[in-house]
């Protein structure tokens, strides 16, 4: 897919998905925010696991590589509302009855529409 057909996608989408955003490098993020104009206003879903592997920084010290870890970004996260998940979806059907997936199915359509 061509640059122009990408951006054109990302113009016209309402949510980005970034998943295991926490193994890039700041400056990945950084880029795109400034590229994509702060991203217009568009929901960026950022995904990642704090206990996998973070940004790799050849030949960088431990400062650097904290330095180029998300977690650390003071800019970053003041921007950010954190949604934490409480259930797993993927055992409800293990352990709900098929009424109480139902419910907890639209109980997370009414959450994701009031944010």
């Amino acid at each position: 897919m061509q640059i122009k057909q990408r951006k054109e996608l990302l113009d016209v989408t309402d949510i980005i998905p970034w998943d295991d955003v926490l193994s890039n490098h700041m400056e990945i993020l950084r880029s795109a925010y400034e590229i994509f104009d702060g991203f217009n206003g568009k929901t960026i879903l950022l995904v990642g696991d704090p206990l996998q592997i973070g940004p790799v920084v050849v030949n960088g010290t431990k400062n650097d590589i904290l330095q180029a870890y998300l977690l650390y970004s003071v800019l970053l996260w003041s921007k950010v509302t954190i949604f934490k998940l409480t259930i797993n979806l993927r055992l409800a059907g293990a352990l709900y009855t098929n009424s109480d997936a139902n419910t907890i199915q639209q109980q997370h359509n009414a959450t994701a529409t009031l944010c």
